[in-house]
């Protein structure tokens, strides 16, 4: 029997096989992710990290015959809340909302009409939801903004049992991202600063805030108890739920 082969990535074919494919009946899939202060223990490409590893394990989930194909990730967002840490780049909304366009008309111009934007930083979110409508319109082509921090990850029974009950709520660098990287890359991370807490609630999130308004270290929740365990099991249900939400958006 065959061995079943993994869905496509895009800068791993030639301009011929992607003609072959074709192109313009799949669904072209761009990561989008960060490089961002993650605390003192933390590697700034945490939030790239935790989506190449995602997009690895939906791809050996999703067949080549599927109707996907991935472009190559973006490792650079929009994170000006935490640019007064040392190591953190930012793209202005501008710049941003400049580089999905000319990724959307490029795939519009080999024929896609169907793309996912697979976002893995908060700071990423409002600003694809907002040009996703304004892209379909423009180019004709269907965008689903998939976050992988979203409610319809995070707010599921399934999910919730894999979190011990924290003393506050899990925003930044904290348990899940911590347990998520000492699972995927223990080697890249420090010693973990247990116990630290912001210095303010965190606000509404209609508010601008930056992150140094509520935490000295970079750290927005609770660091105790975070282990790889826990870690691979948050891995492996983001990749499954990702994975059936891409055959959704086929379907």
């Amino acid at each position: 029997m065959k061995p079943k082969s993994n869905a496509i990535k895009l800068h791993e074919i030639s301009t011929n096989a992607a003609a072959e494919l074709p192109l313009a009946a799949r669904i072209a899939i761009f990561p989008i992710g960060s490089n961002e202060q993650h605390g003192p223990h933390l590697p700034t490409g945490t939030d790239t990290i935790i989506l190449n590893a995602v997009v690895e394990g939906v791809r050996q989930q999703l067949g080549a015959e599927e109707p996907f194909v991935f472009l190559p990730s973006m490792p650079i967002g929009k994170s000006p809340e935490h640019m007064d840490f040392c190591g953190t780049v930012t793209f202005r909304a501008t710049t941003l909302i400049a580089i999905l366009e000319d990724i959307v008309s490029s795939m519009q111009k080999h024929g896609v009409r169907k793309m996912v934007f697979l976002n893995s930083h908060g700071g990423n979110t409002a600003l694809l939801n907002g040009v996703a409508n304004e892209l379909h319109y423009t180019y004709g082509v269907e965008i689903t903004c998939l976050n992988l921090w979203s409610r319809e990850f995070t707010s599921s029974a399934e999910y919730k049992q894999l979190l011990p009950q924290l003393s506050y709520p899990d925003i930044h660098a904290s348990f899940v991202e911590t347990s998520l990287l000492l699972y995927l890359t223990p080697d890249l991370v420090g010693k973990v600063p247990h116990g630290i807490l912001p210095k303010a609630s965190f606000p509404h999130l209609s508010t601008g805030w930056v992150t140094k308004d509520l935490s000295d270290t970079g750290v927005i929740g609770d660091l105790a108890d975070c282990n790889a365990e826990i870690g691979e099991k948050i891995y492996n249900y983001m990749v499954e739920k990702t994975a059936a939400y891409l055959r959704e958006i086929a379907s």
